[in-house]
């Protein structure tokens, strides 16, 4: 019997996350091309342009550990620092196409404008430089897109003087030198504008809705997310070994001037930033609760404090969003994460329509990428079988249910994964995955 030919494959992306998986499609002979809007490889590590997604501004570090966010083929080199700058990501991400031989399968400066699926599943792809035909699609544009804004809009907004900035086009401290800065917002970014403030404006505060609980990015002597507990835990064990640590190293949140964060520990991946602490027991960053309303020339806070504001940068977030691709296949409801998948990776509708990168880990996802790649690569060469599509839907809504139940305070619930589970989650599917390629295969030979 004549084997079937492999199928194209078109990867959108290529990010960390969208490199990764190009290399391990063309690892198992796929006809595998990745497109990047952007003129160089990286993503949200190399941007420059605010048009093509959020900016990579000067200070930004990965908050993952040289080690924890390397390939598995290829080494971080030694002379990294322990938390690489987003140039040394960047670096390391070319070093990583160069080894391979991937730069001649990466279209740089060609953005996707529509990408339509035919009865056979087949994929006609719009770009800035044509048209291609494939087979399968592979979406690795990550968890970043629209920049997110308060909503309802903060009362007074029109009658601000000041200047209005998102994190998504922000450069670097030199926006902050000689201003009293207000940065709004809870998550990662939020931490390192925060950071730039307490060093570079006249005055900085931050504004919280709620507390949040941290990780020091060193954890007795180790970076955390090179911690593994002694013992094998469920994830409940693991969550409070790990809070009994944090508290142990920092101390009750109190000491810094932030409130409780009102949901338990883990409940949102915490924050790792020793630095911010640093700040805020330093007496070089405030915290504020929410903007109650903005005033001509300063910002007036839920406890009634107002203070004078030169610039407020809203670190609140992004949309996820395809616009490229039909409506049935994007984001169906408010949480802007983009579609429900199975496993974070096969559209439940459309197998071949597969995405890598698009978690939220509370880490870098490069060894998740790859690790989606395989699964991918298995299923496009007809290794991997996915369940049934009645099963695929219920095994999606049972995935999204056990999010809410052990991520119920965090925006982009879709999105959480711990990796000390999903990894060996994947593996597991991937397992069962052949399996059931076995079993079709051995089914489909008795019946000839």
């Amino acid at each position: 019997m004549t084997p079937a030919p492999r199928p194209r494959v078109l990867v959108i992306g290529a990010g960390s996350a969208g490199i990764a998986a190009l290399k391990t499609l063309r690892d198992r002979g796929l006809d595998a091309h990745a497109v990047e809007r952007g003129p160089r490889i990286g993503g949200r590590w190399v941007n420059d342009d605010p048009a093509l997604g959020p900016v990579a501004y000067r200070t930004l570090h990965s908050a993952t550990s040289r080690d924890a966010l390397a390939y598995s083929d290829l080494a971080a080199p030694r002379q990294l620092p322990v938390f690489p700058s987003a140039q040394q990501v960047t670096a390391y991400c070319e070093q990583y196409v160069d080894t391979f031989g991937l730069r001649d399968r990466i279209s740089l400066g060609e953005s996707v404008e529509r990408a339509e699926r035919d009865e056979r599943g087949h994929w006609t792809v719009t770009t800035s430089a044509g048209t291609r035909q494939v087979e399968a699609l592979v979406v690795a544009t990550g968890p970043f897109g629209v920049p997110r804004w308060p909503e309802p809009p903060i009362p007074g907004l029109s009658t601000f003087t000041g200047e209005l900035l998102h994190v998504h086009d922000y450069r670097g401290p030199q926006q902050l030198a000689g201003k009293k800065v207000v940065v709004v917002g809870v998550g990662t970014s939020a931490v390192d504008l925060a950071c730039d403030a307490a060093e570079h404006a006249d005055a900085a505060l931050h504004s919280m809705r709620r507390g949040a609980w941290f990780l020091p990015e060193i954890l007795f002597g180790r970076p955390a997310d090179r911690w593994r507990p002694p013992v094998p835990m469920s994830w409940k064990a693991r969550r409070s070994f790990f809070a009994r640590a944090a508290a142990a190293q920092l101390g009750p949140l109190s000491a810094y001037g932030i409130a409780h964060p009102g949901h338990g520990y883990g409940e949102v991946h915490p924050l790792r930033s020793g630095r911010l602490l640093s700040h805020f027991a330093h007496g070089q960053l405030t915290t504020r609760p929410s903007i109650a309303r903005l005033h001509e020339d300063a910002v007036e806070f839920i406890d009634g404090r107002i203070d004078p504001a030169d610039l407020i940068v809203f670190c609140t977030g992004w949309h996820v969003e395809h616009p490229f691709l039909p409506d049935d296949y994007r984001s169906p409801d408010d949480q802007h994460a983009g579609p429900p998948l199975l496993m974070r990776v096969f559209h439940p509708q459309a197998p071949e329509l597969a995405f890598a990168g698009l978690v939220d880990a509370g880490t870098v996802s490069m060894p998740i990428a790859e690790a989606q790649g395989r699964l991918i690569a298995d299923h496009l060469c007809g290794d991997y079988h996915l369940p049934d599509e009645p099963e695929r839907s219920a095994r999606v809504a049972e995935e999204e249910a056990v999010s809410r139940e052990r991520y119920p305070a965090a925006r982009r619930v879709r999105l959480q994964v711990d990796p000390l589970d999903y990894m060996p989650a994947l593996e597991r599917e991937r397992r069962a995955g052949r399996e059931r390629a076995r079993a079709a295969r051995s089914a489909s030979a008795s019946r000839t």
